[in-house]
């Protein structure tokens, strides 16, 4: 099963809800936009897989760092004892590069991150590795419980960005020793 399941009206924070002229930009459940989420460490890494639910895939913005215009993860994370918050973006273009984004944080990082994102249907399949020493974490430190996480997805089915599902705090995640 998977670790976190975001499908449910109430993680949805849409644009259009209040505008009668804008009711088809609305979600219409689960098949619209949801995702599930895995955590894993793998080898001195923090490991993601985020399967995206979307029934029109949209990704139109050229600059990676404009990525929330369409259809993409935002990846939130807190590591205790750091003054400064992770905002990294992960997008499977329209023309199908796997694309990440440091919007917050060593922006040289980036380097080090691997991500490859697929597409299948109706279905988005995102793997993240985010190696622990870039984050400034341990093992023991994960363990501990000294990483809160958010995940978000972004849903574009062609007029631009109609709404956003996910966690809007980070909470903490938690490995066994």
């Amino acid at each position: 099963p998977a670790d976190l399941t975001v499908d449910k009206i109430t993680e949805v924070h849409g644009f259009y809800d209040a505008n009668p002229m804008t009711i088809h930009r609305t979600w219409k459940g689960a098949d619209d936009a949801s995702f599930k989420v895995w955590f894993g460490r793998r080898r001195g890494a923090l490991a993601m897989r985020v399967l995206m639910k979307d029934d029109v895939h949209k990704q139109p913005a050229a600059a990676a760092r404009l990525m929330s215009e369409g259809d993409c993860v935002r990846v939130s994370l807190d590591v205790a004892g750091k003054s400064s918050r992770w905002e990294l973006g992960f997008r499977l273009t329209d023309d199908g590069k796997s694309e990440a984004c440091v919007w917050a944080g060593r922006r040289e990082a980036l380097k080090d991150i691997a991500f490859t994102a697929t597409r299948t249907e109706k279905e988005t399949d995102y793997r993240i590795v985010l190696p622990l020493e870039i984050l400034g974490l341990t093992e023991q430190k994960l363990a501990d419980g000294d990483l809160r996480v958010s995940v978000k997805v972004d849903d574009n089915d062609g007029e631009g960005r109609d709404l956003w599902i996910g966690l809007e705090d980070t909470v903490p995640l938690r490995f066994a020793k």
